[in-house]
């Protein structure tokens, strides 16, 4: 048989694309698929193209707003596990583990979570906290895993392609601070084998329901799979500041930030600053890639609340769609939110506590309610000083 396309001589290997009978180079060069398998059984990985790094940033960034460095860093670390997860490259290029280092609430997790999405991978996140060392109670390193395997659907080869997201990496290190120092070096070791390539026993039993079963273990491969870990890595930066001998001289005092300089400091962390915090130096390298976040500006906090797809204003605009009436928020609300949100220095997570606050009286009375066209809040609602401005069927404005 002839390839279409090249007109070369391909024997029995040949793919069907389109109406057309072509060879598995023409099909690599025109759709950028990649053909797996063995023998003569070819499949397209996932029937995917691959994303570019810029592709995945234009995707990311509908959903995550600020941090610029952060994912462009991640896009491409993305871009190569492509790659690798193809065959594409070659097995001497290596893995490109992250460790991003920033304040709770700065949008890690979420981050990584809209990556995955992205390509269309498998993803697990977990908290390094709730991690123990085989023989102690609690969740095992391998059971990481175990769960990436779950959310793959029982299925080895797409589980060793997932993305695992391991927060609060910080809890791990033995500081003064750090009151849980039984087992966590043990913990580092452990998931210093599994970042660098292992098999890891597991078990289909402990699938999720409507999955069959067989009880058989099964082996997955970790070498694939992408890790980025994550944490504040609070006082890092004056781990930081003291072996670049900065003190209050350039500005890196005790509360940078309130300066706003503790993403620029951290950005210039080191192995060494790390392994001062108490990170175990192997550990570190199989984390060649850090980047470092920066707390969330007023700013920020505001588009976050209305402006980026699936922002927190519009899903509350949502459920008051259901209820027949529609719901505005003036700027000045949404600029009010955002300062009690950034008061609480919880980062993103306390704009759904805060919107929660500002909704939950509303969606308590007015659902079934059939009076009502639409919901005018403003700054006084939000700080309490006034009720929402509400506009009635065929009626004039009046308050409730």
């Amino acid at each position: 048989m002839r390839c279409d396309f090249c007109d070369m001589e391909a024997g029995k290997n040949m793919i069907h694309f389109k109406g057309k009978e072509i060879c598995q180079q023409c099909a690599l060069a025109i759709t950028g698929f990649y053909r797996r398998g063995q023998g003569n059984k070819k499949e397209a990985y996932n029937g995917r193209n691959i994303l570019l790094p810029q592709q995945l940033y234009d995707r990311i960034s509908e959903y995550v707003i600020g941090q610029e460095d952060a994912k462009k860093t991640l896009c491409v670390a993305a871009y190569i596990h492509q790659l690798r997860i193809r065959g594409l490259v070659s097995e001497n290029v290596g893995k490109s583990n992250i460790l991003l280092l920033g304040p709770t609430g700065s949008g890690k997790t979420y981050m990584v979570n809209s990556l995955a999405k992205a390509l269309g991978v498998p993803f697990v996140s977990i908290s390094a906290a709730s991690l123990t060392e085989a023989g102690y109670a609690g969740e095992s390193v391998s059971g990481v895993i175990q769960r990436l395997y779950a959310a793959a659907g029982g299925e080895i080869e797409k589980a060793e392609t997932g993305i695992v997201f391991i927060d609060e990496i910080d809890k791990l290190c033995v500081r003064g601070t750090n009151t849980k120092t039984v087992g966590v070096t043990g913990v580092q070791q452990e998931l210093l084998t599994m970042l660098e390539g292992t098999e890891i026993d597991v078990d289909p039993q402990f699938m999720t329901i409507g999955i069959q079963t067989s009880g058989t273990q099964r082996m997955i491969n970790t070498s694939k799979i992408l890790f980025i870990c994550g944490g504040a890595f609070p006082e890092l930066e004056n781990i930081v500041a003291s072996r670049m001998d900065c003190g209050n001289r350039i500005g890196f005092g005790a509360h940078p930030e309130e300066k706003g300089e503790r993403r620029d400091i951290l950005s210039l962390v080191e192995n060494e600053d790390l392994v001062q915090f108490g990170m175990i130096p192997e550990l570190i390298g199989r984390l060649p890639v850090k980047c470092a976040l920066s707390a969330l500006s007023l700013e920020e906090m505001k588009k976050i609340l209305c402006d980026c797809k699936g922002s927190v204003i519009s899903q509350y605009q949502e459920l008051f769609y259901a209820c027949g009436v529609k719901l505005e928020v003036s700027e000045d609300a949404v600029g009010e939110m955002a300062k009690k949100a950034k008061s609480s220095k919880t980062g993103a997570r306390a704009l759904r506590s805060v919107a929660e606050e500002t909704f939950h009286r509303l969606l308590f009375e007015i659902p079934g309610r059939s009076d009502i066209q639409k919901l005018i809040v403003t700054k006084e609602f939000v700080c309490g000083e006034d009720d929402v401005m509400v506009v009635k069927k065929m009626t004039a404005v009046s308050g409730v």
